[in-house]
């Protein structure tokens, strides 16, 4: 039997109607995304959504076919719509070839005027083909003649067709919209357009929904709801239609705007300097934001029921069991026991008889620490026979790596490196035991745990551990899409590897780690604007990816779980700055509320965090937690378009205090700086709250 991926389907635009009503899952009670949304307010609304925010499945689910879906045919479905107070028109943007109205040799005024003529044509005919679907049945119900009539009076030129029911509406304004057609497509070759404008911008758009009202008994109390989805598609003056529709909306319309955030490119209303403003003619709703400042526990359940849904419609699973079934259970996570690991001790068999990597690194900069006077305290090579086994953990290679983790930490601050070891010997010891709760390891572990587990993969080289269905909700950061990405490649590496998941086997770790991967060079790729912006962007992130990678597995990473950076924008020049909003634009950033105050000049600076789903690709962390605080300077080397050069400056400026032996400043050109060493002081302890 073929075994179909349950998450092949990650698009809302390659599901069908059923798939959308289906697939389709909200959060519960007041916490319900449609009722942010609130389709039945007469307020304009701009839904902002980056790709795979669920932006289009939401729209598409208010829409009419979807609310006859849910509530049948005939009687039942009028009256479903009655007491829905809304009817949804859902349309894209990008299905009106957009291009067509511009150039040609004709001036943009003109295209304006031509643009909005056929907005009218085409929203007029979806509004007709609402009603004649609607009352199909009983058409007795509506007083047509009259119905007929007033449609007719918002043409300018009335038709010439006669016009006895609303489908002869319907096939005049699919003509008038033929000869449209043709004018525009012909334009390009005459350099003329011959067209004929019979109707004047809103009569439809807003006249049409208050004669439907008037005449249709089903809508007479209804909200005529325009989903204008992928508004991005759309030009500056096109985009200004709309803007007029959203001022000018009379009782019973409005309109819901669906866009990228990158995509309002003007709010000003057309034939006019005057601007639309938020919260006063519009309001905003951001989808992923949204998503992602839900509480942990709302996202991982609303997570659960996106997959719940998905493998009982699969047949994965049976329907009866979805209320029961937990994914996270489904996924191994190894163990993550850092005093107790048997993976731990797996890899420490490795090395029996044998430094470890982190201890053979030590010794070796230890060593040539003495060479150049730089290791405090140490004279001669036998000493460092004593450091290293006062901070050797035979019995735990993990402890083992905090060991050596503190006694870098106390060499960076010039402290005498035999006391230091013998002070995190007796650490280890304790926190070994479980008494050392306040010990410098249990501080340690609290703080950089991830990141020394993170370390010592790389060092024995095991792969980056991105696992477990939780980590995976983080990963999505407000991107359902992104979610079911992630668990598409790791079922399909689940069957490849012959597992048989959420039926009668665990997904492995090297399904997970597998799957992640690639779904992380998915979001890459995927998550970047086109053309020679998308390459700049990306370079960018590179760069920094390596600039935060660098840092995490430094000797001494002053932060912990780092992802994040705050930005000075006052010293970065205008390249940069495009940049940088333009990765948060497309999701490959995720600007963070609030900002971050600098501890030295007081004001308050923009923050970002590497989105969640490329942490695989640079081995960074999913969480957020440190950050670092890039000037100027360094905005234009990683985000400008300066050479490599500024940037390897960068690399070596900031890695210097974090490697040893030197652990020194660099200066502006990368090179370490010549210090006057202070004499140690033994008070300084191995851990203080500012790091």
């Amino acid at each position: 039997m073929e075994i179909r991926n349950p998450f092949d389907l990650v698009k809302a635009t390659d599901l069908s109607d059923v798939e959308i009503e289906d697939y389709f899952v909200d959060f519960p009670g007041a916490a319900s995304l449609l009722a942010r949304i609130k389709p039945t307010s007469p307020m304009p609304m701009v839904i902002f959504g980056g790709k795979g925010s669920g932006k289009t499945h939401l729209m598409r689910y208010l829409s009419f076919p979807l609310q006859v879906r849910r509530h049948g045919d005939g009687e039942a479905g009028r009256k479903g719509i009655s007491s829905d107070k809304y009817l949804g028109i859902y349309f894209k943007c990008g299905s009106l070839n957009a291009y067509r109205f511009s150039g040609k040799g004709q001036p943009q005024d003109i295209w304006s005027h031509v643009f909005a003529y056929y907005m009218e044509l085409w929203i007029s005919q979806m509004l007709l083909r609402t009603v004649i679907e609607i009352h199909a049945d009983c058409p007795e119900t509506v007083n047509v003649p009259a119905l007929l009539e007033e449609i007719s009076a918002l043409l300018d030129v009335h038709p010439e067709v006669p016009i006895n029911q609303l489908e002869d509406h319907l096939t005049h304004f699919h003509s008038l919209q033929r000869i449209a057609d043709i004018a525009i497509n012909n334009c390009g070759i005459s350099k003329k357009l011959d067209l004929k404008i019979v109707a004047t911008p809103g009569n439809f758009a807003i006249g049409l929904p208050k004669v439907l009202a008037r005449h249709v008994p089903t809508l007479r109390d209804v909200l005529f709801v325009y989903l204008a989805d992928e508004f991005e598609n759309l030009t500056e003056h096109q985009q200004e239609y709309f803007n007029t529709l959203v001022r000018e909306r009379e009782p019973p319309v409005t309109i819901k705007i669906g866009v990228r955030l990158y995509g309002i490119r003007s709010v000003r209303i057309l034939n006019s300097g005057e601007e639309n403003r938020k919260d006063s003619e519009y309001e905003e709703f951001r989808l992923d934001t949204e998503l992602r400042n839900r509480r942990e526990d709302a996202q991982l359940e609303f997570a659960t029921q996106l997959v719940r849904k998905r493998l009982v419609i699969n047949g994965t699973i049976a329907s009866k069991q979805a209320e029961t079934f937990a994914p996270s259970e489904w996924f191994e996570i190894g163990d993550q026991d850092s005093r107790l690991s048997a993976e731990g001790r797996n890899i420490a068999e490795k090395y029996v008889g044998r430094d470890t990597p982190a201890i053979a690194s030590l010794r070796e900069k230890l060593i040539h620490g003495i060479k150049i006077k730089a290791s405090p305290g140490l004279d001669k090579n036998e000493d460092v026979n004593e450091i290293i086994d006062l901070v050797r953990v035979p019995s735990n290679i993990f402890i083992e790596k905090v060991s050596v983790f503190l006694l870098y930490r106390a060499w960076a601050r010039k402290q005498s490196l035999q006391e230091a070891a013998h002070t995190i010997s007796q650490s280890a010891t304790e926190y070994l035991s479980g008494s050392g709760s306040r010990s410098p390891h249990a501080v340690v572990m609290k703080h950089f745990r991830t990141d020394i587990l993170a370390q010592l993969y790389r060092e024995t080289d095991q792969r980056q551990r991105y696992v477990g269905f939780g980590t995976f909700v983080k990963m999505s950061a407000g991107l359902p899409r992104a979610l079911l990405t992630i668990l598409k490649h790791i079922y399909t590496w689940s069957t490849f590897l012959g597992e048989d998941p959420f039926r009668s086997s665990k997904v492995s770790l090297k399904a997970q780690t597998d799957g992640v991967a690639q779904a992380s060079e998915w979001f890459f790729s995927d998550a970047r604007a086109p053309g020679p912006v998308g390459t700049e962007v990306r370079d960018a992130m590179t760069k920094l990816g390596q600039l935060l990678r660098d840092l995490r597995f430094s000797d001494k990473p002053s932060e912990s779980s780092l992802s994040s950076f705050s930005v000075d924008l006052l010293g970065a020049q205008e390249p940069a700055r495009e940049n940088l909003a333009n990765a948060e634009n497309w999701s490959m950033l995720i600007k963070i509320a609030g900002g971050q105050h600098d501890r030295n000049e007081g004001r308050v600076d923009d923050k970002y965090q590497v989105h969640p789903m490329l942490a695989p690709r640079w081995d960074l962390p999913v969480a957020r937690r440190g950050a670092i605080a890039l000037s100027g300077d360094e905005v234009n080397a990683i985000f400008g378009t300066n050479s490599g050069d500024a940037f390897e400056r960068v690399i070596k400026r900031r890695l210097s205090p974090m490697l040893a032996p030197m652990f020194s400043e660099a200066d502006e050109n990368g090179s370490r700086k010549k210090e006057v060493r202070p004499l140690v002081d033994p008070s300084l302890g191995l851990f203080t709250s500012d790091e």
